[in-house]
Protein backbone atom coordinates (compact mmCIF):
# COMPACT_ATOMS: atom_id res chain seq x y z
CA UNK A 1 0.00 0.00 0.00
CA UNK A 2 1.07 3.51 -0.78
CA UNK A 3 1.46 5.75 1.93
CA UNK A 4 -0.98 8.71 1.99
CA UNK A 5 -0.82 11.75 4.16
CA UNK A 6 -3.61 14.00 5.07
CA UNK A 7 -5.41 16.14 7.15
CA UNK A 8 -8.26 16.99 8.56
CA UNK A 9 -9.80 19.63 10.32
CA UNK A 10 -13.64 20.58 11.33
CA UNK A 11 -14.63 23.88 12.29
CA UNK A 12 -18.21 24.53 13.78
CA UNK A 13 -19.78 28.24 13.39
CA UNK A 14 -22.57 28.08 16.23
CA UNK A 15 -25.67 30.78 14.93
CA UNK A 16 -27.80 30.32 17.38
CA UNK A 17 -28.81 33.61 19.51
CA UNK A 18 -32.13 35.59 19.56
CA UNK A 19 -32.89 37.79 22.31
CA UNK A 20 -35.59 40.46 22.65
CA UNK A 21 -37.00 42.33 24.93
CA UNK A 22 -40.48 43.81 25.45
CA UNK A 23 -42.72 46.40 27.79
CA UNK A 24 -46.51 46.62 27.85
CA UNK A 25 -47.90 49.28 29.82
CA UNK A 26 -51.63 49.80 30.23
CA UNK A 27 -54.01 51.62 32.78
CA UNK A 28 -56.69 49.53 34.62
CA UNK A 29 -60.04 50.65 35.56
CA UNK A 30 -60.99 48.64 39.00
CA UNK A 31 -64.76 49.39 40.12
CA UNK A 32 -64.47 53.19 40.97
CA UNK A 33 -60.59 53.74 41.56
CA UNK A 34 -58.27 54.53 39.06
CA UNK A 35 -55.05 52.35 38.85
CA UNK A 36 -51.74 52.13 36.74
CA UNK A 37 -49.66 49.27 36.01
CA UNK A 38 -46.81 48.81 33.77
CA UNK A 39 -46.07 44.79 32.98
CA UNK A 40 -42.55 43.55 31.91
CA UNK A 41 -42.53 40.93 29.45
CA UNK A 42 -39.27 39.60 28.76
CA UNK A 43 -39.11 37.50 25.46
CA UNK A 44 -37.31 33.92 25.63
CA UNK A 45 -34.11 33.12 24.66
CA UNK A 46 -32.30 30.72 22.08
CA UNK A 47 -29.61 29.35 22.77
CA UNK A 48 -26.75 26.17 23.68
CA UNK A 49 -23.43 24.95 24.44
CA UNK A 50 -21.52 22.55 22.07
CA UNK A 51 -18.42 20.39 23.01
CA UNK A 52 -16.68 17.75 21.63
CA UNK A 53 -16.60 14.65 24.28
CA UNK A 54 -14.99 11.94 22.48
CA UNK A 55 -12.47 11.13 19.46
CA UNK A 56 -11.90 7.62 18.39
CA UNK A 57 -9.46 7.57 16.02
CA UNK A 58 -7.96 4.70 13.96
CA UNK A 59 -4.58 6.50 12.37
CA UNK A 60 -1.22 5.61 12.32
CA UNK A 61 0.87 4.54 15.63
CA UNK A 62 4.58 4.53 16.34
CA UNK A 63 5.47 1.47 14.31
CA UNK A 64 3.45 2.49 11.35
CA UNK A 65 0.15 0.53 11.22
CA UNK A 66 -3.20 2.33 12.27
CA UNK A 67 -4.45 1.40 15.43
CA UNK A 68 -6.95 2.57 17.59
CA UNK A 69 -6.58 5.42 20.09
CA UNK A 70 -9.64 7.07 22.56
CA UNK A 71 -9.26 10.66 24.03
CA UNK A 72 -12.49 11.40 26.09
CA UNK A 73 -11.15 15.16 26.91
CA UNK A 74 -14.07 17.38 26.46
CA UNK A 75 -13.77 20.41 24.03
CA UNK A 76 -15.82 23.42 24.63
CA UNK A 77 -16.73 24.57 20.93
CA UNK A 78 -19.30 26.72 21.63
CA UNK A 79 -17.57 30.02 21.28
CA UNK A 80 -14.28 28.38 18.19
CA UNK A 81 -14.54 25.08 16.65
CA UNK A 82 -10.64 25.15 15.21
CA UNK A 83 -9.87 22.65 18.31
CA UNK A 84 -12.95 20.22 16.95
CA UNK A 85 -10.40 17.89 14.73
CA UNK A 86 -6.78 18.78 13.69
CA UNK A 87 -4.75 15.52 12.58
CA UNK A 88 -1.63 15.24 10.13
CA UNK A 89 -0.75 11.96 8.17
CA UNK A 90 -4.16 10.67 7.40
CA UNK A 91 -3.44 7.47 4.96
CA UNK A 92 -6.12 4.85 3.45
CA UNK A 93 -8.08 2.77 6.28
CA UNK A 94 -7.81 5.99 9.02
CA UNK A 95 -11.11 6.86 10.19
CA UNK A 96 -12.13 9.30 12.97
CA UNK A 97 -14.95 9.20 14.99
CA UNK A 98 -15.84 12.54 17.09
CA UNK A 99 -18.63 12.53 19.35
CA UNK A 100 -20.41 16.32 20.04
CA UNK A 101 -22.47 16.88 22.75
CA UNK A 102 -25.37 19.62 22.36
CA UNK A 103 -27.02 20.90 25.01
CA UNK A 104 -29.65 23.51 25.45
CA UNK A 105 -28.86 26.51 27.57
CA UNK A 106 -31.81 28.91 26.50
CA UNK A 107 -35.77 28.99 27.62
CA UNK A 108 -37.24 27.81 24.75
CA UNK A 109 -36.59 24.51 22.58
CA UNK A 110 -35.68 23.87 19.26
CA UNK A 111 -34.24 21.66 16.43
CA UNK A 112 -31.02 21.47 14.72
CA UNK A 113 -29.67 21.27 11.81
CA UNK A 114 -25.92 19.75 10.93
CA UNK A 115 -24.00 20.67 7.53
CA UNK A 116 -21.19 20.98 6.28
CA UNK A 117 -21.46 24.58 4.52
CA UNK A 118 -17.31 24.94 3.81
CA UNK A 119 -14.90 22.12 2.47
CA UNK A 120 -12.06 22.33 0.57
CA UNK A 121 -9.24 19.97 -0.56
CA UNK A 122 -5.72 21.83 -0.47
CA UNK A 123 -1.87 20.75 -1.40
CA UNK A 124 1.26 21.38 0.12
CA UNK A 125 1.40 24.67 -2.05
CA UNK A 126 -2.15 25.86 -0.57
CA UNK A 127 -3.58 25.12 -3.83
CA UNK A 128 -7.13 23.69 -4.73
CA UNK A 129 -7.14 19.95 -5.17
CA UNK A 130 -8.56 18.87 -9.01
CA UNK A 131 -12.12 18.64 -8.59
CA UNK A 132 -11.50 14.79 -9.92
CA UNK A 133 -8.73 13.54 -6.87
CA UNK A 134 -9.42 10.48 -5.66
CA UNK A 135 -10.08 11.92 -2.25
CA UNK A 136 -13.07 13.39 -2.90
CA UNK A 137 -14.50 9.99 -3.49
CA UNK A 138 -12.44 8.08 -0.83
CA UNK A 139 -13.69 10.06 1.45
CA UNK A 140 -17.15 9.34 3.83
CA UNK A 141 -18.80 11.99 6.36
CA UNK A 142 -21.38 10.15 8.47
CA UNK A 143 -23.51 11.88 10.63
CA UNK A 144 -25.60 9.73 13.32
CA UNK A 145 -27.79 10.24 16.90
CA UNK A 146 -30.19 8.32 18.29
CA UNK A 147 -33.62 9.77 17.00
CA UNK A 148 -32.46 10.78 14.09
CA UNK A 149 -32.13 9.59 10.14
CA UNK A 150 -28.38 9.00 9.52
CA UNK A 151 -26.55 10.83 6.92
CA UNK A 152 -24.05 9.54 5.02
CA UNK A 153 -21.91 11.09 1.42
CA UNK A 154 -18.56 10.72 0.43
CA UNK A 155 -17.02 14.36 -0.36
CA UNK A 156 -17.80 14.00 -4.52
CA UNK A 157 -21.70 13.80 -3.86
CA UNK A 158 -23.99 16.18 -2.75
CA UNK A 159 -23.85 16.87 1.52
CA UNK A 160 -27.03 16.23 3.14
CA UNK A 161 -28.12 18.08 5.98
CA UNK A 162 -28.52 16.34 9.07
CA UNK A 163 -31.66 17.27 11.53
CA UNK A 164 -31.47 16.17 15.04
CA UNK A 165 -34.52 16.19 17.52
CA UNK A 166 -36.05 18.55 18.74
CA UNK A 167 -34.23 19.31 22.00
CA UNK A 168 -36.32 20.68 25.60
CA UNK A 169 -35.18 23.63 27.39
CA UNK A 170 -32.27 21.98 30.08
CA UNK A 171 -32.08 18.90 27.29
CA UNK A 172 -28.62 17.27 25.89
CA UNK A 173 -27.98 15.36 22.35
CA UNK A 174 -25.48 13.59 21.71
CA UNK A 175 -24.62 12.78 18.02
CA UNK A 176 -21.27 11.43 16.08
CA UNK A 177 -19.78 12.66 13.18
CA UNK A 178 -17.48 10.29 11.10
CA UNK A 179 -14.79 10.93 8.80
CA UNK A 180 -13.23 7.69 6.92
CA UNK A 181 -10.42 7.45 4.35
CA UNK A 182 -10.87 4.80 2.27
CA UNK A 183 -8.58 2.64 0.74
CA UNK A 184 -9.23 4.11 -2.48
CA UNK A 185 -7.39 6.32 -2.47
CA UNK A 186 -4.99 7.25 -4.95
CA UNK A 187 -1.66 8.26 -5.52
CA UNK A 188 -2.81 12.07 -5.98
CA UNK A 189 -4.29 12.08 -2.65
CA UNK A 190 -1.12 12.44 -0.97
CA UNK A 191 0.24 15.11 0.89
CA UNK A 192 -3.61 16.86 0.36
CA UNK A 193 -5.02 19.03 2.97
CA UNK A 194 -8.79 18.44 3.67
CA UNK A 195 -10.90 21.08 5.21
CA UNK A 196 -14.30 20.92 6.68
CA UNK A 197 -16.78 23.32 8.72
CA UNK A 198 -19.22 22.24 10.39
CA UNK A 199 -22.26 24.13 10.88
CA UNK A 200 -24.93 23.83 13.51
CA UNK A 201 -27.87 26.19 13.26
CA UNK A 202 -30.98 25.63 15.59
CA UNK A 203 -34.60 26.79 15.09
CA UNK A 204 -37.27 27.41 17.94
CA UNK A 205 -40.40 24.81 17.49
CA UNK A 206 -43.06 25.15 19.73
CA UNK A 207 -44.63 22.19 19.54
Amino acid sequence: MNTKTGRALIASAIIATLALGGVVAGTFALFSRQVSTTAHIKVGNLNFSFARTKLVSNSLDAQGTISETVDNTVVDLSNDGADALDVDGAVPGASYELTFKLSNTGATAFSTVVSIPELSVKDDQDNNAPSDSSIYAATTVTFEATGATAVSYTLDQNRSDFQLPKLIKDGEQEFTMKVEIGDNAGNDAQGLTINMGIQLVATQVTE
